[in-house]
């Protein structure tokens, strides 16, 4: 997965969280969305612990926001 990028919704918890680790530890780079902050930052710091960068959107951020981000992850 490496020079790949992936939008992971619903990343603050459960199947969401599990997919962004799994596709970070393949070499995704992995921007983060979900409505719960706490939660959001979580999995970020545990992304970043793995070396990790990942930004992270809370809605409304949009398409353009999570776009935006991504093409600056490249």
């Amino acid at each position: 997965m490496s020079g790949r990028a992936a939008i992971v919704t619903g990343a603050a918890a459960g199947l969401g969280r599990a997919t962004a680790l799994r596709l970070a530890q393949a070499g995704a780079s992995v921007c983060l969305v979900d409505i719960d902050a706490g939660g959001l930052a979580a999995t970020e710091r545990e992304l970043q612990a793995l070396g990790v960068p990942c930004p992270r959107l809370l809605p409304p951020s949009g398409c353009y926001g999570m776009a935006r981000v991504l093409a600056s992850s490249r």
